[in-house]
């Protein structure tokens, strides 16, 4: 019998003042698995894919998320461990999040691996104009 070799992948990662972030867990996968470390009162901007859906799952503490549709309806999630349960965003639709609480775990399923050319983006200005909508804490 011969034995079967161990693949063992470097995984992407990137720090800022606002996060740590880890990228592409599982590469075989056609969609991407992401880990993202968020420090107390973080914004992650405005934007939308035109392909790909997000799903959302917070390990650990709490983030609000905002979400914008297509037809200009606003929602708003609060994702937090205490109540594990996970959120999809479709294609096309505006997404935000801000931590809440002082250190959150968001794990994120990407349906595509990450196309900087299917990613738009707004400032909280534009979007304020768009929609009329500031996410608050």
């Amino acid at each position: 019998m011969s034995e079967q070799k161990i693949d063992v992948f470097q995984i992407e990662s990137f720090a800022d003042k606002r996060a740590s972030r880890f990228f592409d867990l599982f590469p075989e996968l056609s969609g991407q698995i992401t880990v993202s470390i968020i420090n107390a009162q973080q914004f992650s901007g405005w934007h939308k894919h035109k392909k790909q859906y997000d799903q959302f799952f917070v390990a650990d503490g709490e983030i609000k998320i905002a979400i914008i549709s297509p037809a200009g309806k606003v929602s708003e999630e609060i994702l937090n461990s205490a109540e594990p349960r996970t959120i999809l965003i479709p294609p096309d639709h505006w997404h935000c999040y801000h931590s809440i609480s002082e250190t959150a775990t968001l794990i994120y399923y990407l349906s595509r691996k990450h196309d900087e050319s299917d990613e738009l983006r707004a400032s909280e200005e534009d979007i304020f104009k768009s929609y009329n909508y500031k996410i608050s804490i």
